[in-house]
């Protein structure tokens, strides 16, 4: 991500609490706080989610 990727997240509104749980234990074990990293990624347009 710092490189520019993107993350697409598509599909059923359900599956986010456990994504988003996924990616906070992962920010977490890197020393990051993912609330902080989740406003970057949307500033800079990096963060992309189509639920219904």
């Amino acid at each position: 991500m710092d490189n520019g990727a993107h993350m697409y997240f598509c599909g059923l509104k359900g599956m986010m609490p456990g994504i988003t749980e996924m990616l906070e234990q992962v920010s977490s074990k890197k020393g990051l706080v993912w609330e902080d990293k989740l406003k970057e990624w949307k500033e800079k347009g990096q963060w992309h989610v189509e639920v219904y």
